[in-house]
């Protein structure tokens, strides 16, 4: 009986063999195996990724010398202080706190931080210095050391934007970066030295000791902040002149004064003027005549009746009173003339008073401005032929007050007038005083400060006057 053959049949679309289904034969060995997933590994591979990454932000950064920009987190202005926008990692040491801000000097920035070390942490080695113009790749950089906790930037353009940054490295070669955006101090303004003034007189701000940066042509806006208003021949000028303007007392006007650029890092001084009301500087009476004159010049048009002035004549045994008479003084320039009803004599020590009348004209000066009354004025006697005797004298620090026997002409010119004058002391003291004052009966000499008298030193001081 022959062996039974074993045929194919069709199932449900297949071959099928009624045979036994021989074993699947082995995969090629160029499949590849079947995935697995395996979070232990796939967390190492992403730490490796991100640490390369790091390496080479690094590298960029020592390529290029400078730190990459964080944006600028601040604002600018003249006191404005721009604070650290700061960059770390988990194995750099703690990032500083601070700021930077522009100036002290024009093309000036000064970064100033604090820093503290931190458990975990390394601590910062060395300090490290980069700027340069921001959005820019190219940095200066300085070294500063780890005890450093300011720096100044100098010599920087005043109309540019910079970046500044501070690196702080550890001993294992990790860093942390502070980093500022703004521009230095442009322009330093300087509205000159305050000045006393009187009535009428021309005065002339001075900002010609303003300061600029580099890259920067200093403009002047001046503007007044106190007193009474004035008007300033050119406001953009580095030395506006106006008027001072009547007072009947010391009044102070402020003016301030600053760039015109109000796109730069400026700041801002301020001048004081002090206008003090016309005074009289001397007064003589010739006989009948007395003349008041003033330091600067009255309303020729506003004349008081001789009235307003009273002449006291003094001598051993007696006291008078001399009225002004006239219906109008007589005005011309600074001084006013006014007739008396009585003659002096020579051997009368004299007072003026001056009461402003209570109707009709007044005197004023020339804005129009009444002026104060005053009185027990020491006036020169024309008649009396004698020299000025010296009375005595009082030193304190660098002003000296001299006194004499009566009344000096105030009207003389002080130039040149000083030479006369030595102030000398028991120690190294001797100086001619660098200017004086008369009022009345007495002169004030002041000296230079190098050569103030110090009554703690016991000195012996005597001034010396040589008519010229």
């Amino acid at each position: 009986m022959g062996r039974a053959e074993s045929r194919p049949r069709e199932r449900h679309g297949r071959l099928s063999f009624g045979a036994r289904r021989p074993a699947a034969p082995p995969p090629p060995a160029s499949s590849p195996p079947p995935f697995r997933f395996r979070p232990a590994r796939l967390a190492r591979a992403w730490r490796a990724g991100v640490c390369a990454l790091g390496a080479l932000a690094a590298a960029l950064v020592l390529l290029l010398g400078a730190v990459p920009a964080l944006g600028d987190d601040g604002h600018e202005g003249p006191e404005g202080h721009v604070h650290f926008t700061v960059r770390s990692c988990e194995r750099c040491p703690p990032p500083p706190t601070g700021y930077a801000a522009p100036g002290p000097g024009v093309g000036e920035i000064t970064l100033t931080w604090q820093w503290s070390s931190v458990s975990g942490k390394p601590d910062v080695t060395s300090w490290d210095l980069f700027w340069g113009r921001a959005g820019t790749v190219g940095r200066t950089w300085r070294q500063l050391g780890n005890a450093a906790r300011s720096a100044k930037v100098s010599g920087l353009s005043g109309a540019t934007k910079y970046e500044v940054n501070i690196r702080g490295s550890s001993g294992a070669g990790f860093r942390t970066f502070a980093q500022s955006i703004l521009k230095p101090l442009a322009v330093k303004a300087d509205a000159g030295e305050d000045v006393t003034v009187r009535a009428g007189e021309r005065v002339e701000l001075d900002g010609t000791g303003s300061r600029a940066a580099s890259g920067v042509t200093p403009s002047y806006a001046w503007t007044q902040t106190a007193g009474p208003a004035v008007t300033l021949d050119d406001a953009t000028s580095a030395t506006p002149a106006f008027t001072a303007p009547s007072v009947s007392s010391s009044t102070d006007l402020t003016f301030s004064l600053t760039d015109g650029d109000a796109t730069l890092v400026r700041t801002t001084d301020t001048v004081t003027v002090t206008v003090l009301p016309s005074r009289v500087v001397g007064a003589k009476v010739d006989g009948k005549t007395l003349t008041v004159t003033f330091d600067s010049a009255l309303k020729t048009t506003s004349r008081p009746a001789g009235s307003a002035f009273t002449v006291t004549a003094t001598k051993t045994g007696s006291i008078r009173t001399i009225r002004g008479t006239g219906s109008s003084v007589a005005i011309s320039g600074r001084t006013v003339t006014a007739a008396l009803e009585s003659a002096v004599t020579a051997d009368e020590r004299l007072t003026v008073r001056f009461d402003q009348p209570t109707s009709g004209p007044v005197l004023e000066d020339g804005s129009g401005n009444a002026l104060p009354n005053f009185a027990n004025r020491r006036a020169g006697n024309a008649g009396d032929k004698a020299v000025p005797r010296f009375v005595s004298a009082t030193a304190n620090g660098t002003t000296m007050t001299i006194t004499f026997s009566e009344a000096l002409d105030e009207s003389v010119p002080q130039a040149g007038s000083l030479a006369p004058f030595r102030i000398q002391g028991s120690s190294s003291l001797s100086a001619r005083p660098v200017s004086y004052a008369i009022d009345g009966d007495t002169v004030t000499l002041t000296s230079h400060a190098n050569n103030a008298v110090r009554h703690d030193h016991g000195q012996t001081v005597t001034v010396q006057y040589l008519r010229p």
